[in-house]
């Protein structure tokens, strides 16, 4: 869409406001299958359902991401939206909508071409109906245009959305209608009290609730003395989505599974008559495109619906019959929680669940485009008979063990499983029979390894590539231990209140924490791999400004920036293991590093394997602690992973200091917490300056998100706690938490003054 279609937008829900030069909106759409759609919610729409909807997020922000960087590689300056969930819940700056997102994807879907907005106010698009989510990249590219859809009414007002929502969202406390322009036509729909719509759908409040029946309005207030008296009834499977069927897909059959429901959507993509007697094509296109997206092993077979878990998944989705598994192969040393700990395991794991539940999303849309229904489930790292492993024992792919291990002739327990169900009658794979282990793909020469694993990351987009031998981590472990007040590195303050929303209730922690050697993670460690993603310059440069209030973007980028660095390991970890080396991946090596709050969760800060990007030749250390590149000044983040292979190391940078007679980091810090002062720290004969900082002080702006200057204002979140003179003590920083912005105790922002105005940044201070 090209950003003209939004001259009658607020200035900021306009692409102008995320990046000035911008010329072109590019929208897509990931259908969400019908079977989820139809069976979600069921038999009420709190209740558990197939199919992991609201996670096919995550799928949609790697989109998101890779187009963005594609555009990016091309010359073209791109900015992505993310999926959901950064929104101002309440009015700001003079926008006139409530739960306001940097852009909004519905009407991006819809100047794009690909939808009309409904009464309900969703997107309809010709394909799907409802049935879809969007992501969107504001984009300096001029692109040619798609026209604006100009087919039949997507929405003829049937008023089922009315009729069917279960917070009478639609029904109660409504405006006069929204009339929105874009690309000169006129939509209008529903201006519907937007408290009462999200009173489950996002704070996972009772629809059963008496108050909701009672009260006559819902607002903030409303909703946060529901959330202090009731607990958690769970997230509710938007029904206006669900029962929203444009005239052209509507069928008089029943939904699926259900007769007393009609919902269905006419089915036009059979690919094959009932007649078929073998689906084996169908079977092996799935199982090669399974492995072109990572799958290590897949098999196929009967779903056994006397069993346990075949009776709940013809429960959640009738009429299936066949369960299709799929495996990835895990390096052994990498997800030992037990002794490496759930910092270290926890994040690397996720990495692994979230690249098995794409796959499962991706295939389970694949089976629906043959026309067939489909049912996706992820299994865990945790040892236990769960539906996925249940499931993927069904079809032949393991067996689950006496500990609860799911094991894999091939693998053994090193894997992760998944399955999708289907009522497509695809045939069996044939059984595996006896199967040796594997023995490792012999190793390439050291020089053509390291060659080797550039390539695969660079696939994986890392930007900074670095190897230091586990032999120059002696000296600075010994230098940080007389430098670093390790009692201070465990101590943090904890939600006790794991509600995202409502009263913050402070809990205290002291876990133990030392400097940590890489030898202390992997005994016989010879080489740390240090892997870097980057931020692109015109978001930062637009980021944080008074005209634009930019921080959303920003947001998604940190977070975004580092799941993708858990991708990026995780195939580096993989290669290394099928060549027969251990590798254990860690976000914070040396453990001297500390967190950022994001709206995904706490998340590594710029220290984090700082020192340790040094020792790998990638940079050097700023005053402020974090990374400074010759590219990207302070703008990336760096993950590690520790390796017994004996990689060619990189040469320590030298030069003269970047920060020598520079104070900008430390005058602009909102909260006083950069000193003059630093250590010496020894890199192979070369020195580092690791600043002396107040850990304490700094936590409470860039960890809590207690500072309304540095992030959380310009979100509308109303946390701004001033902060005690002096030194600032974990007690202080758990009382100062309780005073959090109920709303937003767990939805903050945060833009570190620090990296924002470095000037070895191409956007920093003059």
């Amino acid at each position: 869409a090209p950003v003209s279609r939004w001259e009658k937008a607020p200035f900021l829900l306009r692409p102008g406001a995320i990046l000035p030069e911008s010329k072109t909106v590019v929208v897509g759409a990931i259908h969400i299958t019908d079977t989820w759609t139809e069976m979600g919610g069921e038999p009420g729409p709190q209740d558990r359902s197939p199919g992991g909807w609201m996670d096919q997020n995550s799928l949609m922000d790697r989109v998101a991401y890779r187009v963005a960087r594609l555009l990016q590689a091309a010359g073209h300056p791109a900015i992505a939206v993310v999926s959901s969930n950064i929104w101002r819940y309440r009015q700001y700056e003079g926008i006139p909508s409530l739960f306001a997102p940097d852009l909004s994807h519905i009407h991006a879907a819809t100047a794009a071409g690909l939808a009309e907005i409904g009464w309900s106010g969703l997107a309809i698009t010709p394909e799907f109906g409802a049935r879809c989510r969007f992501i969107s990249i504001v984009t300096a590219a001029d692109l040619v245009p798609t026209p604006m859809y100009s087919g039949p009414k997507l929405c003829d007002l049937c008023m089922e959305c009315v009729k069917h929502c279960p917070a009478a969202a639609l029904r109660k406390e409504l405006k006069a209608p929204h009339e929105v322009t874009i690309g000169g036509k006129t939509f209008r729909y529903a201006h519907k009290n937007i408290w009462r719509c999200a009173w489950a759908e996002h704070f996972n409040l009772d629809l059963k609730s008496e108050n909701l029946k009672r009260w006559e309005t819902i607002g903030e207030a409303e909703i946060l003395e529901e959330r202090r008296n009731t607990g958690d009834r769970g997230h509710e499977r938007g029904v206006c989505q669900k029962v929203c069927v444009p005239p052209h897909l509507r069928t008089g059959a029943p939904s699926f599974g259900r007769a007393d429901k009609r919902i269905a959507q006419n089915r036009i993509n059979r690919r094959y008559p009932e007649t078929m007697p073998t689906l084996r094509k169908m079977r092996d296109d799935l199982l090669a495109a399974a492995h072109r997206m990572g799958a290590d092993i897949a098999a196929v077979g009967p779903l056994q619906p006397d069993a346990e878990a075949g009776r709940q998944a013809v429960a959640e989705a009738p009429g299936m019959r066949t369960v299709l598994a799929f495996a990835l192969r895990l390096p052994p040393d990498a997800l030992d929680a037990d002794r490496l700990g759930p910092d270290v395991a926890g994040p690397f794991g996720y990495a692994f669940y979230l690249r098995m539940h794409h796959i499962l999303l991706r295939m389970a849309r694949r089976v629906e485009d043959y026309g067939y229904h489909a049912a996706s489930y992820t299994g865990s790292l945790a040892p236990g008979r769960g539906m996925a492993a249940s499931l993927a024992e069904m079809a032949g792919l393991g067996s689950v063990s006496a500990d609860g291990h799911f094991v894999t002739p091939e693998f053994g327990r090193n894997v992760i499983v998944g399955a999708v169900t289907t009522d497509a009658p695809v045939d069996a794979t044939p059984p595996p029979g006896d199967i040796p282990p594997p023995a490792p793909t012999p190793a390439p020469p050291a020089g053509r390894m390291l060659a080797l694993l550039k390539t695969l990351a660079r696939d994986n987009l890392v930007s900074l590539f670095g190897v230091a031998p586990a032999s120059r981590f002696d000296a600075m472990v010994e230098d940080l231990k007389a430098a670093v007040k390790e009692s201070e590195l465990g101590e943090s303050v904890a939600d006790s209140d794991p509600r995202y929303h409502g009263q913050w209730v402070s809990e205290i922690r002291r876990d133990p924490a030392t400097i940590r050697h890489p030898r202390d993670y992997l005994p016989g460690a010879r080489s740390v791999l240090v892997l870097g993603l980057h931020f692109p310059a015109e978001l930062i440069a637009n980021t944080g400004l008074e005209k634009s209030q930019q921080i959303g973007t920003y947001e998604f980028w940190k977070f975004q920036t580092a799941h993708e660095l858990r991708f990026a390991a995780s195939h580096v970890a993989q290669q290394l293991s099928q060549w027969g080396f251990r590798a254990v991946v860690t976000e914070n090596l040396l453990g001297i590093g500390s967190r950022v709050t994001t709206h995904r969760g706490e998340l590594p800060d710029a220290r984090c394997n700082a020192l340790e990007a040094v020792a790998a030749g990638l940079g050097r250390i700023g005053a402020s602690g974090a990374l400074l590149t010759p590219d990207y000044g302070p703008h990336q983040r760096v993950i590690a992973l520790i390796t017994d292979a004996d990689l060619p190391a990189d040469a320590v940078q030298t030069g003269p200091d970047p920060c020598a007679q520079c104070e900008v980091c430390r005058r602009l810090c909102p909260m006083g917490a950069l000193g003059a002062e630093s250590a010496a720290i020894r890199v192979d004969g070369a020195r580092a300056a690791w600043p002396v900082f107040d850990r304490h002080r700094c936590d409470w702006s860039k960890r809590y998100g207690l500072c309304g200057a540095e992030g959380p204002a310009l979100i509308g979140n109303k946390t701004d706690v001033k902060a005690p003179a002096g030194k600032i003590r974990i007690e202080d920083i758990a009382a100062a938490c309780g005073q959090k912005d109920p709303v937003m105790k767990r939805r903050a922002v945060v833009l570190e003054a620090c990296l924002r105005h470095c000037p070895t940044g191409k956007h920093g201070e003059k």
